[in-house]
């Protein structure tokens, strides 16, 4: 077998490889549970854990089309008619939005 066709199946199995393990990365991604968010926010000072505590919340169930549960936690505001839908990503949880619920709740919403 000459050298030349050697190198080049060699070449089209390392490009096969690469594309199977970037193709696996992109749709199997890794994925960080509510219990590892929650760390890394805390962590990062992302989190505040006293405020986060001291604020009234209700967790909550929703039954997706699909009949898998959908959990939230919401956030109520006194007398607030403004609702805010804070939503995490599909690799990080929950906690991962809880960064941003300071801003919102400074101005009166719900979330």
């Amino acid at each position: 077998m000459p050298i030349l066709t050697l190198i080049l199946i060699l070449l089209v199995i390392l490009i096969l490889a690469a594309g199977f393990y970037l193709a696996t990365r992109l749709v199997l991604p890794r994925r960080h549970s509510v219990e590892e968010t929650y760390r890394i926010e805390v962590e990062n000072g992302n989190l505040e854990v006293a405020e986060y505590d001291a604020w009234p919340k209700r967790e909550m169930v929703i039954q997706s089309p699909q009949g898998y549960p959908l959990f939230g936690i919401y956030f109520p505001a006194q007398d607030s008619k403004k609702t805010l839908l804070l939503a995490h990503g599909f690799t990080y949880g929950l906690y991962g939005s809880v960064k941003y619920m300071p801003m919102f709740r400074r101005r009166g919403f719900n979330i």
